[in-house]
């Protein structure tokens, strides 16, 4: 198991000039997305990529040869967050999920990757179904997209019934 991310210098180099793109300092039009962040959240976000990348790297090497919003599959972020689920908690997922987000968004300016629609930043422990004491492999982990699925599934019902 992977816990620690590729260091920039390690990024595919499509990956690399998009993040240098994202940093690019210069006049009001030549600046990247990311030229005013500070350098701790320069920092966060190249470690939560590098995280991202490092899983790729493990379990899927040959991705790293597509485009990176290509890479961003539904299925392949639900076992990354499974993945990151066995050694960070909550307020971890929520923070590598975040900065993954931001990463793709100031490395790919203008396309939106629609499944990081449905990796919300926010990844709850469900508390009446994890004890203190369960190892985290074990524990129940939702993310707020299956909580508004769920959520909108109980008003249809709802709605439905208020109509009998």
């Amino acid at each position: 198991m992977i816990r620690r991310g590729l260091p920039l210098g390690a990024w595919p180099e499509v990956d690399r000039r998009a993040w240098n793109r994202a940093i690019a300092d210069g006049d009001i039009f030549g600046r990247g997305p990311a030229a005013h962040w500070a350098q701790t959240t320069r920092h966060a976000v190249v470690a939560a990529y590098g995280r991202w990348l490092g899983f790729l790297t493990e379990y899927e090497p040959s991705v790293l040869n597509e485009d990176p919003l290509l890479r961003l599959t539904g299925d392949r972020l639900a076992r990354y967050v499974d993945h990151l689920s066995q050694t960070a908690g909550s307020v971890g997922l929520h923070a590598y999920s975040a900065h993954l987000r931001d990463a793709v968004r100031v490395m790919c300016p203008g396309k939106v990757a629609s499944v990081l629609v449905l990796v919300s930043p926010t990844v709850l422990t469900i508390g009446g179904l994890v004890k203190d004491d369960q190892p985290r492999r074990g524990r129940c982990l939702v993310t707020s997209f299956v909580l508004d699925r769920a959520g909108a599934g109980a008003a249809g019902r709802r709605r439905r019934s208020w109509r009998s």
